[in-house]
């Protein structure tokens, strides 16, 4: 909690640097945090443009203590990078900014190659007093309780306090002037190279994050026996209508009860942004496929699912009757890979 906290904080110095010391925002535009343009499977920490469909620059905030860990984190971050580039297109520059820099060298060398733009907040000269103020953020938002909508008001008020600090962010939008403000040439060589291999494809390919998205929405609906119940259920997700919701998708937070029946349960009822750490929320991933596929597509892979085998049937069939989900689950984690 505490760490992903102190993450939040770095991200927060950063909107501060972009909106009140740098030049980056061109006439019109916005600063757009923790939302996420629709065809991406991540949240990115900050997204620059004039609307959060159309993004120019996207960044993604990082820091990475544990060395050991770092190779897992790269790849991580390599992944979005691709998700980001193959649904955004090459005009969007996708920057990476690191503030605990532990991460293993040769990995710095390769993400400074790949990315539009690369920055170690940490190994420049007014590093320590930027993770010295994050560090007293991170104390007074988790001593005060303070939530995420405020916390941005906080980092501002608490800048005015310290002059240290604020100069070290003003560092920061100066490099942050010069890392936005021109192309990097390993990475547009990255994207062009990149965008030329897609062009060959003779089929299109659907990312392995929203397959995992995909699948595992599709298993929440398996135990649904009726084909019309189940476009109900899609129609109820797609409208926020009433619908009969069985049981367990209460159990499992997809769907909340009201007044004649039950509602989809919308993880961002906002209508724009998608809220932190949303991955693996059953609500989330039902929401997401139904973005990515129509119903028609859904019921055809419902249907050839459910036909499978009879262990799916009795795992489903139990569910039903006794609204047992672990007996479900159990299934579902035995025979993921076939699912």
């Amino acid at each position: 909690m505490a760490n992903e906290i102190l993450g939040n904080c770095y991200e927060l110095i950063t909107q501060v640097a972009l909106q009140d010391y740098s030049l980056v925002l061109r006439k019109g535009e916005k600063i757009f945090a923790q939302e996420t343009p629709i065809g991406i499977g991540i949240v990115p920490d900050i997204i620059i443009g004039q609307d959060i469909q159309k993004p120019r620059i996207l960044l993604q905030v990082h820091h990475t203590r544990a060395e050991k860990s770092s190779e897992l984190k790269f790849w991580r971050n390599i992944g979005e990078y691709v998700d980001a580039r193959n649904n955004l297109g090459a005009g969007v520059r996708i920057i990476t900014i690191v503030f605990d820099s532990f991460q293993k060298r040769k990995l710095t060398l390769a993400a400074a190659q790949l990315m539009d733009g690369f920055l170690e907040v940490d190994r420049q000269n007014y590093g320590s007093d930027l993770l010295r103020f994050a560090k007293k953020l991170e104390q007074e938002i988790v001593f005060k309780g303070i939530k995420e909508e405020e916390r941005i008001q906080c980092t501002k008020k608490k800048l005015a306090s310290d002059k240290a600090a604020t100069l070290a962010v003003k560092s920061l939008a100066n490099d942050l002037n010069g890392l936005l403000l021109q192309a990097s040439i390993p990475g547009a060589n990255w994207s062009a190279t990149y965008a030329a291999i897609q062009k060959t494809r003779t089929t299109q390919r659907v990312p392995s994050r929203k397959l995992t998205t995909l699948r595992r929405a599709i298993g929440r609906f398996l135990p649904v026996e009726d084909e019309k119940v189940l476009r109900n259920l899609l129609k109820s997700v797609r409208t926020g209508g009433k619908a009969a919701w069985p049981q367990f998708f209460f159990d499992i937070g997809v769907a909340e009860k009201t007044i004649g029946g039950g509602v989809f349960k919308n993880p961002h009822p906002g209508g724009g942004t998608v809220p932190r750490k949303m991955e693996g929320n059953s609500a989330y991933e039902v929401y997401r496929m139904t973005e990515l596929f129509e119903d028609d597509d859904i019921v055809a892979l419902w249907e050839s699912l459910r036909s499978c085998s009879t262990s799916l049937k009795q795992a489903c069939a139990a569910i039903r009757e006794n609204n047992e989900f672990s007996l479900y689950h159990k299934f579902v984690v035995n025979n993921y890979t076939k699912l």
